[in-house]
């Protein structure tokens, strides 16, 4: 989805999501969450092409979209809103450690979630995600290292991890040791990786990953897990 390498996501099942999602109740409506914006929303509208239209409940998360500091204003995100297809929600929210309420981005503060949070707070059950994108340029970090993984059940889980950011972010170097650590997290909460890209040959440190849950399919969700 978008495009090969440079933010371009492997998705696996979208044309068995889209089929299942055109004859869908509202009830296993196709749901999804994306983290990290800034005003390209690409990935979502191809999504969205492919799910037929509004098949698909998309909630977009950025806390930055409104601060001068990241080169906008309250008018432009105001517009950006203003003109979102109907089936889109945005949440001007950052992503956090449970617990955490707020998270601090170049020396400016915002409020922000967990996963756990921004689920419950949209009524939406901890089990019924079919997939989560996040590019948060280097707070995928926190995400990675705190998030209920275990509480949530979610079809697809597409990040990019950015290492140089991370080292600076964080003043340490993000190993491979720690990315096995991360992987390890999410394995044993019942996710798979299916594929890791680099993003561009000149970009060290910085790729997609794609991991699917072992109990998901596009078309039954949840319903049939694995034994």
């Amino acid at each position: 989805m978008k495009e090969h390498f440079d933010g371009g996501k492997w998705f696996c099942g979208l044309a068995e999501l889209g089929l299942a999602s055109g004859s869908a109740s509202n009830s296993s409506k196709c749901r999804a969450y994306s983290f990290g914006s800034n005003y390209d929303i690409t990935f979502e509208h191809q999504i969205d092409a492919r799910l037929n239209g509004d098949a698909c409940e998309i909630h977009i998360y950025d806390p930055t979209m409104g601060s001068s500091r990241f080169g906008h204003s309250l008018s432009k995100l105001s517009d950006f809103v203003r003109d979102l297809p109907p089936n889109y929600v945005f949440h001007e929210l950052g992503i956090s450690a449970p617990g955490k309420e707020s998270i601090t981005i170049e020396d400016e503060t915002f409020t922000s979630v967990s996963l756990v949070a921004a689920l419950q707070a949209n009524g939406h059950s901890e089990t019924g995600i079919d997939f989560l994108k996040f590019d948060v340029e280097g707070s995928e970090y926190d995400i990675l290292e705190t998030a209920e993984w275990d509480r949530l059940k979610i079809g697809l889980i597409l990040f990019e991890v950015h290492a140089g950011i991370i080292q600076r972010l964080r003043s340490e170097s993000y190993t491979l040791l720690k990315f096995h650590e991360h992987l390890m997290r999410l394995e044993t909460a019942g996710y798979r990786l299916y594929s890791v890209e680099p993003v561009c040959s000149g970009c060290i440190g910085q790729f997609e990953v794609s991991m699917m849950h072992k109990d998901w399919h596009p078309i039954h969700k949840f319903r049939n897990m694995c034994k």
